[in-house]
């Protein structure tokens, strides 16, 4: 079953942080914003290290990785683990997978589904 969210913005990494832990992608916003000293202009973007680190700040552990050569649809087919969570790096875009689910701030999909399923995993951060 696909889900369309609404969310235009870029982003797509505090999106996944929101999904990771729990809340709601405002109050995400707002405290990457907080930690990061963002303008109330800033949009979303983020780094891998500021999306680590956020996930640290909410009591989420996790662990990052480097990864070359999968397509998203067979990294999550391939290397995932029932019952755990990742955000995952494609080009400059993160999602947030867990069992085969992926969602981003624009929609939430089957792996089969999903509408950038052929881009290349670029980084993992696992959830533990």
């Amino acid at each position: 079953m696909t889900t369309q969210n609404p969310n235009t913005l870029p982003n797509c990494g505090v999106y996944a942080v929101a999904k990771a832990t729990g809340t709601a992608v405002s109050e995400m916003m707002d405290s990457f914003r907080n930690c990061f000293g963002f303008s109330k202009r800033w949009q979303g973007r983020t780094t891998i290290p500021q999306v680590s680190r956020m996930l640290e700040l909410w009591d989420t552990p996790n662990s990052v990785k480097r990864v070359n050569g999968y397509s998203l649809e067979r990294w999550v087919e391939w290397e995932t683990a029932k019952g755990r969570a990742y955000i995952v790096r494609t080009g400059g875009h993160m999602q947030y997978v867990k069992d085969g689910i992926v969602s981003d701030q624009h929609m939430t999909a089957p792996i089969a589904d999903f509408h950038w399923k052929r881009k290349r995993v670029t980084y993992v951060i696992e959830i533990k």
